[in-house]
């Protein structure tokens, strides 16, 4: 995956954390102190200087290179590991806490990461695709059909995917596949037949209390796509 061992570290956990929350065995208590202390980990990795290169306009975000005085490569390694990091957050909230593409929090992690990705892989020729096709599996995966940037941010997944297939040798056809499965899936269980291909707002419905024993949405969409996915 290329990224810190202890990134890599939190999203084992994650995954380990997943199982006892679908087994119901471990107490909600103990459970949400887990939660709690693998956000706390990831967010003492923030690499602080993203702020600004977020909420850089697309027509200046390329001066940041030369206003953090470094050489392009190196500023988009650290912009990779921001999205590692970032992708790392979005699979903690989605597979752990529960939430939905349609929830605040995902829709900004995802316009994040995508904002980024878009920086170094469409505008920047960074050597190490390879290492962010799980960041873009993950990014993709929770994009809101609600959303009214929805088609945009698909185009840009399929054109970053096509980035990718130039220029690594990780298995970027399949998590096309995967990509799209999930989206066809969402998209039919959103639409309401009687809308003539407009979408039923169903994000405040069936809401559930607690942190355990319910099948989340990550669990519904995503979880055995994502067993498909190698940490490439």
């Amino acid at each position: 995956m290329g990224c810190d061992r202890r990134l890599l570290n939190i999203i084992s956990d994650i995954t380990d954390l997943s199982f006892e929350r679908f087994r119901n065995s471990i107490s909600e208590t103990n459970y949400a102190i887990l939660c709690n202390d693998m956000k706390k980990k990831l967010d003492e990795m923030n690499i602080n200087m993203m702020e600004s290169v977020l909420a850089s306009s697309k027509s200046d975000a390329e001066l940041m290179v030369q206003e953090f005085g470094m050489e392009v490569e190196e500023f988009c390694f650290l912009l990779s590991c921001e999205i590692k990091r970032l992708a790392t957050i979005l699979y903690l909230e989605a597979c752990l806490l529960n939430k939905t593409p349609e929830d605040e929090q995902i829709d900004q992690l995802v316009h994040q990461i995508f904002r980024l990705l878009e920086f170094i892989v469409i505008k920047n020729n960074y050597k190490w695709y390879s290492t962010l096709i799980w960041s873009v599996f993950m990014a993709a995966s929770e994009i809101s059909s609600l959303s009214p940037d929805c088609e945009d941010l698909r185009y840009l997944t399929l054109q970053i995917f096509d980035k990718l297939e130039d220029n690594t040798l990780g298995n970027v056809g399949k998590t096309r596949q995967i990509v799209l499965s999930i989206w066809k899936r969402r998209d039919l269980d959103n639409c309401d037949e009687n809308s003539f291909g407009l979408m039923a707002d169903n994000s405040k419905k069936n809401k559930k209390k607690g942190l355990m024993g319910w099948v989340n949405d990550w669990e519904k969409y995503v979880v055995d796509e994502d067993y498909a996915i190698a940490l490439a």
